[in-house]
């Protein structure tokens, strides 16, 4: 490399210079280590068209210093314009830059991207020096939705200090997935927290139980193999997903997901109860005590069909049977790990229970105790439904539920939580401490609301509607909803009881008897 002194007022900056805007105060502190050290790093340059002038490449920000301190000449290295790719050359000087921002960097990218459409992720990393997942999130970044935009653009906002990390997780996801993340999670700001709700909108398309080339599954969406929502039509964007295989292809928008699952769901349901009109639709089989269960897939679904007409019931007082046993009930699995399977059901057999006046066998609750239990179900299932888009409580709201349940050793949050303690224990923005703990917190309370089992202890209950009050949910307008959904029956119309007859007169006889006695 041979460098040349060539004079400042030769020198122009490029007009497609990627860099974009350079600060004054970047252009100041650059001139002062210049005058202190010397200028370390030459500007690299190539000859315009006109005899005697160069264009810089690389070292924009180096020439505004040399000009602010008078210098008459500069050291270049002089690239010859037959081989040199001059926006190669601007775009590897920018792209490895350590301060370079996220957003510039997928500017930078994306326009490689557009000057040469034969590019491929593969021979844009190998141009740059970088790895093929870098290149595809960078390209992915540069198209943010707006929503997220305006949030980065936003100082007082946590997105606008997020780094590459972050972003990349959202950018991977469909646009309108974004839009939808960006309104209803406000409160995300560490990376390991948009890692979780990002791993929610993100589904592995081999787990799903349809034909992926099933076009009128949902027919707005249209097949899974040639969606563009899918890490296929992205390339390099998940690292473990094979190029080209559909079934391990990733898709981008956990909603669309969902949706075609309740589809697909409704569909089997259809022809169950088409060949068998008493079958039933459970959540789960009454022997599914939770082993391998998607609970909020599971939820999500059964709301999605619930919505369609089909009544979702819970296993409640039932039990799996032989379909060969006359009282059986054929009942369709919506989720767990025996989804999509037909099992016969019977109502669960009280066992013998030894009393004071001997063996007995218990009475089961009454259709009012059944209609309570259905009722506060229902109230709790819609609160532990609130819990997943439920805004950040006050700091101070945050740390007295931590000390409840957080440092609790059975919900496995205790070393996380005391981290995040420590953290932000000699700091002053305690939001940023609820901020953190909220993610980690909210799975826990959100078990505490009991929508599973025979019935609904006092306790438990009890406990639910205070963490309710504390929370703020719509502990009234669930119960509203409640009893609209579980109404008391029709009143029956009750026999008018027979009026007591008028006790009749003695004879005239008798009370003469009577007088004379």
């Amino acid at each position: 490399m041979i460098v040349t002194p060539l004079p400042v007022v030769s020198l122009s900056p490029h007009a497609d210079n990627p860099r974009g805007p350079i600060k004054a105060a970047d252009v100041a502190e650059l001139a002062a280590s210049i005058a202190a050290n010397g200028l370390i790093c030459p500007l690299v340059v190539q000859p315009a068209k006109t005899e005697g002038r160069f264009t810089v490449l690389a070292g924009h920000r180096r020439l505004m210093a040399l000009k602010s301190l008078g210098r008459d000449t500069a050291d270049c290295v002089v690239l010859d314009p037959a081989e040199a790719d001059a926006f190669g050359v601007m775009l590897a000087d920018n792209i490895h830059r350590v301060d370079l921002d996220p957003i510039r960097a997928s500017v930078l990218v994306a326009d490689l991207f557009e000057r040469d459409k034969d590019a491929t992720v593969e021979s844009v990393a190998k141009r740059l020096g970088k790895s093929v997942p870098w290149v595809a999130r960078s390209r992915a970044i540069a198209a943010l939705s707006p929503a997220w935009r305006k949030r980065r653009e936003a100082a007082d906002d946590p997105v606008s200090s997020w780094g590459f990390g972050a972003l990349a997780m959202i950018a991977a996801l469909a646009p309108d997935a974004q839009e939808r993340i960006a309104k209803s999670a406000r409160w995300l700001e560490t990376e390991e927290q948009v890692e979780r709700v990002v791993a929610e909108e993100t589904r592995v398309l081999g787990t799903a139980p349809w034909d992926l080339d099933d076009a009128s599954l949902v027919k707005r969406a249209g097949r899974c193999t040639t969606c563009p929502k899918t890490s296929i039509s992205q390339p390099g964007l998940f690292e473990d997903t094979p190029a080209g295989e559909i079934k391990h292809a990733v898709c981008r928008d956990g909603a669309c997901f969902l949706g075609k699952l309740a589809a697909f769901r409704a569909r089997e349901v259809t022809a169950a109860t088409k060949d068998n009109p008493r079958t039933i639709v459970l959540r789960a089989a009454p022997d599914d005590h939770g082993g391998g269960v998607d609970f909020e897939g599971d939820r999500a679904v059964a709301q999605a069909l619930q919505e369609k007409g089909v009544k979702v019931a819970d296993a409640y007082g039932l039990s799996v049977s032989k379909a060969s046993d006359p009282k059986a009930v054929p009942a369709y699995v919506l989720g767990g790990k025996g989804a999509g399977k037909i099992v016969h059901v019977v109502p669960r057999r009280a066992e013998k229970q030894k009393r004071a006046t001997g063996d007995e066998r218990p009475k089961g609750p009454t259709a009012e105790q059944k209609r309570g239990v259905q009722r506060s179900r229902f109230v709790f299932e819609a609160c532990a439904e609130a819990m997943r888009s439920l805004p950040v409580p006050a700091p101070g709201v945050v740390l007295g539920l931590v000390l409840a349940y957080g440092l609790d050793p059975a919900w496995g949050l205790t070393r996380k939580i005391g981290e995040l303690r420590n953290r932000y224990a000699f700091g002053d923005d305690a939001k940023r401490f609820a901020v953190a703990a909220w993610l980690d917190l909210r799975p826990a309370l959100a078990a505490r609301f009991p929508t599973e089992g025979t019935g609904v202890i006092e306790r438990d209950q009890a406990e639910a509607l205070w963490l309710g009050e504390i929370l703020g949910l719509p502990l009234e307008e669930y119960a509203e909803r409640a009893l609209r959904e579980y109404p008391e029956p029709a009143g029956r119309e009750t026999k008018a009881k027979p009026k007591p007859k008028a006790a009749s007169k003695p004879k005239a006889k008798s009370r003469a008897k009577a007088t004379a006695k």
